[in-house]
């Protein structure tokens, strides 16, 4: 099991760390507790695997504490465990114990970590800040990159219902990356589908507040991607008030083409049965959407503007089918072929920020760089994470295809032997 946070401590502060147990899980962080361990295990049992599933080690350095032998081995074994795979470790040192006055083995190990000293009471409330923010920093990057896995797999209506999730909480309601990854897939949905509920200016809302939420500094970039969209939303809303909607004097043969366009839908529904894959009801959807937005040019016309309604109840049902698979997939490939027909083709740019390359001997070392830059908020593609679900026959055309798009290349190596290595070679 995986822990937000491990408390090392001695057994005579036991009623003070509970009271801090109880803080931490009432603001939804997970406490690996030890209430249930057997006194007769070997400390390699459930104590160095919970240290190891923890993604913050906390010791509360206390004199019980400096003067416990189990208390040396947790920390010693928690130190081990973040050169290898990078464990937070964020010691509360509570007074009178001071970073001036430790024993010499714990000034060596902790004196290059992030500290915090005081009374209990002023120690336990910061680090339940770091704590609370680390936390949700680890959420929403896990959030932002299941989304993007799935925008990145075609399914753009899972991937809002992802961004949706984080934006129930109000903490990310202007968060410029969230608010970037939202406005991505929906320039997607506008592009594929022709969804006509998805304005210029509901877009240009979003892309506002990357601009005006987003530092300077941390999202330089996105910023920027964000201020170029702004100029060319705000020419194409400045062109769409300009241009007059265009009509027909020929409605019976608007109306002829729509109807042989409705019955080509259902005839795809029909063949389709009551089992049918994301990558069909997408299809099917695109039909329905180019359907409403055909009607869209015929505003006066009482006959289109009932098909238009049946179109968009169609929209709908389709949308709430979608809804209930809300799983990774994989079946892509006719929805691409079906929207390249339409002339719908995605247009090539890069998927990832960085590609990280690693001999497998080295994987840890890599995976700490990945979990950093996910943290940042970066696209990253690392095949061990990235391409865990893919079989070894599309192994090769996956990692070729990921260093086609992306930006920036991160070769993690401990070792100049590992450099000659087939694979590393070849990436």
């Amino acid at each position: 099991m995986k822990y937000d946070v491990f408390i090392s401590y001695s057994h005579k502060d036991h009623e003070l760390v509970r009271s801090f147990e109880n803080k931490l899980q009432a603001k939804g962080l997970t406490v690996f507790k030890d209430d249930q361990i057997v006194p007769a295990c070997t400390f390699d049992d459930p104590i160095a695997t919970a240290i190891s599933n923890a993604n913050i080690f906390l010791p509360v350095v206390t004199e019980s504490y400096i003067e416990s032998e189990y208390a040396r081995i947790e920390l010693l074994h928690a130190l081990g465990t973040a050169k290898k795979s990078g464990l937070m470790i964020i010691p509360m040192l509570i007074e009178p114990v001071t970073p001036n006055n430790l024993p010499m083995e714990f000034e060596i190990l902790i004196g290059s970590l992030q500290c915090f000293s005081g009374s209990f009471v002023d120690v336990e409330q910061k680090v339940l800040e770091v704590l609370v923010k680390d936390k949700r920093e680890r959420t929403k990057a896990e959030i932002l990159n299941r989304a993007f896995q799935n925008w990145n797999y075609g399914d753009y209506y899972e991937a809002e219902m992802d961004i949706n999730d984080l934006l129930q909480d109000p903490v990310y309601v202007n968060d410029p990356e969230v608010n970037m990854e939202l406005a991505r897939i929906w320039e997607d949905e506008r592009l594929y589908y022709i969804d006509t509920s998805i304005t210029a200016e509901n877009l240009i809302n979003l892309y506002r507040k990357v601009v005006v939420f987003g530092d300077r500094e941390k999202h330089k970039a996105i910023i920027k991607e964000a201020e170029q969209a702004i100029q060319r939303l705000e020419k194409e809303a400045a062109a769409n008030q300009e241009q007059l909607l265009k009509s027909s004097d020929d409605e019976a043969f608007a109306s002829a083409v729509l109807s042989d366009r409705m019955k080509a839908a259902a005839r795809f529904e029909n063949h389709m049965g009551s089992d049918a894959s994301a990558a069909e009801l997408n299809c099917l959807l695109t039909d329905y959407t180019q359907m409403v937005n055909f009607c869209s040019s015929f505003p006066n016309s009482s006959k289109l503007a009932e098909n238009e309604r049946l179109c968009r109840d169609k929209i709908v049902q389709i949308k709430e089918q979608l809804k209930t698979k809300r799983t990774a997939r994989k079946e892509t490939v006719l929805l691409r072929a079906y929207r390249s027909y339409l002339g719908l083709a995605r247009p090539e740019y890069p998927m990832y920020d960085v590609f990280i390359s690693c001999k497998s001997e080295d994987e840890n070392y890599a995976r700490q760089v990945y979990d950093y830059l996910l943290l940042a908020g970066k696209r990253v593609f690392f095949s061990k994470e990235t391409m865990h679900t893919l079989g070894n026959s599309e192994y090769h055309d996956a990692i070729m295809r990921a260093l086609d798009h992306s930006k920036h290349f991160i070769l993690v190596s401990s070792s100049m032997k590992y450099l000659k290595s087939s694979w590393v070679k070849h990436e």
